[in-house]
């Protein structure tokens, strides 16, 4: 089990074992899933080890969004089933009546992985003499295919053909797979006029298993771009990203040389929907269609002379609020001492989902927005306040505000500075083990001294990491420029960077973060000024104010 457990943890990109004793139990649970389906389990083989562990970690992440199995996962289970099932057994054809003789294929290459278990260095024959025989394969519309009457049902297995899993044997007197182009009910047909050919295989290309046979009145597996319900293939060759806007997507991409795109939205997952637009030439598209407050699931086609392929779906899901991707925030255009509530920071921000502080935060005379912090109090609730505002949701930012301590600031214990957060945006001692959300701000220290406050996945206790780091001095005579540079890790992967910079000089460079292991973006302006910690030891030693020249996020 301890093996087990660190490849999870490597895998997941974990270095603390606060979870260990949760992340036993998930294994021991993926061990038992997998084995109910019929498969034995050495643990002390390696392949065994990794199809634990790769179970396992999609069975926890299962728990934070829907995600369907792995291709690669699915295609380990089959094969060790339909390996289990073939050990010490040969395949045969019981010579019973033809409706009850089925043999059922979950797929053709499952079939072939099955039979090359038997094989040896000669080809490998199966024979099936004097027997009328169904053959059954799962498709999208779960149709059947049409009786074999062959009397001698041959399935030829040639080694020294790499990708010919079925060979195209035309003389062969007995071929049970027969590629006889006038046959209208060849269960595997290389005829394309064929009405009821269940899976075509097209002559012209060594890939293709199946045919984008637009003819087939009856194709079981039919590709046919026009109905909502055409299943979809997901190579995983294109990479396609979302921008959640204001009551529209952008979408961006990058591939090779293709020659144009088209694009397809569905509301429902694994859906291809209505086709948006095609002929497209350039790698990037927003759609101004989409609604905001609507979840939505885009998949994009690439097509030219030689392929046709499709990327991974990608959900998206706008706003129904005015979010700005880039923006300036500078406090100005108001009269003197307005209380900076709801109404003002919608009209600076595009909107907002939390202001808290009251008329403890105002905009002064020289158009700064003022934090009071009064003597004796501590936290949010009691001093200075906190604003938030959803921005565009992206991977990486440089967020940038001016920060001034009006002069005689009591530094107190310390207290918060702005910064920004993603997903759940975990904060006040709430940590981010879940993976699902995290923030970035600094605090102040006695004297003015400066650390950052960091909750992410891999934080060693409930509080803000500090790292252990002193970045420098808040002084009281004047302005600060505070600098983030943030890029999100890629998947559960330690490869997240935050870099700080005090008055354009960088004081901080982390390159191994983990921000989330989820799909959470950087999507809050989170400007928070308040004392504390919290305690009566953080209280404010005497009213201190603390102003924001600007906030600008690009």
């Amino acid at each position: 089990m301890e093996t087990l457990l660190n490849l999870f943890k490597i895998d997941m990109g974990i270095t603390h074992n606060l979870r260990d004793a949760f992340f036993i139990q998930l294994i021991k649970s993926s061990i038992q899933e997998i084995e109910r389906r019929g498969i034995t389990l050495d643990k002390t083989k390696a392949d065994d080890q990794m199809l634990i562990v790769d179970y396992a970690v999609w069975t926890y992440r299962k728990r934070q969004e829907d995600i369907p199995l792995a291709n690669n996962i699915q295609h380990k289970l089959r094969n060790r089933i339909i390996k289990e099932r073939a050990t010490g057994t040969s395949l045969i054809l019981p010579p019973e009546e033809p409706e009850e003789n089925i043999i059922e294929i979950i797929d053709i290459n499952g079939l072939q992985d099955t039979l090359n278990l038997k094989a040896d260095d000669s080809d490998l024959l199966l024979k099936a003499n004097n027997a009328d025989v169904y053959n059954k394969v799962e498709t999208y519309n779960k149709t059947e295919i049409d009786i074999l009457n062959e009397n001698k049902a041959d399935i030829n297995h040639n080694h020294d053909t790499v990708y010919a899993p079925i060979v195209h044997n035309h003389d062969a007197d007995y071929a049970s797979i027969n590629h006889n182009h006038d046959a209208d009910y060849a269960s595997i047909n290389h005829n394309h006029d064929a009405d009821y050919a269940s899976i075509n295989h097209n002559h012209d290309t060594v890939y293709a298993p199946i045919v984008h046979n637009h003819d087939a009145d009856y194709a079981s597996i039919n590709h046919n771009h026009d109905t909502e319900y055409a299943p979809l293939i997901l190579p995983n060759e294109i990479v396609l990203n979302v921008t959640n806007l204001t009551n529209s997507v952008q979408l961006d991409w990058e591939i090779g040389t293709a020659t144009s795109w088209t694009i397809w939205r569905s509301e429902v997952n694994g859906k291809l929907g209505e086709k948006l637009v095609d002929s497209l030439v350039t790698n990037t598209y927003v759609d101004t269609t989409a609604l905001g407050g609507t979840t939505y699931y885009y998949t994009l086609q690439i097509e030219d002379v030689s392929e046709k392929t499709i990327s991974d779906q990608v959900k998206a899901a706008p706003y129904s609020i005015i979010v700005y991707g880039s923006k300036r925030v500078e406090f100005t255009g108001y009269a003197g001492w307005t209380v900076y509530g709801t109404t003002e920071a919608t009209a600076d921000f595009g909107n907002e989902f939390t202001v808290q502080g009251g008329d403890r935060l105002k905009i002064d005379t020289t158009e700064r927005l003022r934090f009071e912090l009064p003597i004796g109090m501590v936290g949010s609730s009691d001093t200075g306040g906190i604003i938030k505002a959803n921005i565009a949701g992206k991977t990486d930012y440089t967020i940038e505000y001016g920060i001034r301590f009006d002069s005689g600031f009591p530094w107190s214990k310390g207290g918060k500075v702005p910064g920004f957060s993603g997903g759940a945006g975990y904060t006040g001692g709430a940590p981010a083990w879940d993976g699902d959300g995290f923030s970035v701000r600094l605090m102040w220290r006695e004297g003015g001294r400066i650390i950052p406050y960091v909750y992410h996945y891999n934080q060693p206790d409930e509080f803000g990491d500090t790292f252990g780091e002193t970045l420098g001095y808040f002084t009281d005579t004047q302005e600060h420029i505070v600098k983030y540079y943030a890029v999100l890790n890629t998947g559960a992967n330690p490869d997240g960077i935050l870099k700080i910079y005090l008055d354009g000089v960088q004081v901080f460079d982390k390159r191994d973060l983990i921000y989330r292991t989820d799909e959470s973006l950087i999507d809050t302006a989170h400007l928070a000024i308040f004392a504390g910690g919290s305690g009566a030891d953080w209280n404010m030693t005497a009213t201190g104010n603390i102003r924001l020249g600007y906030y600008d996020w690009r």
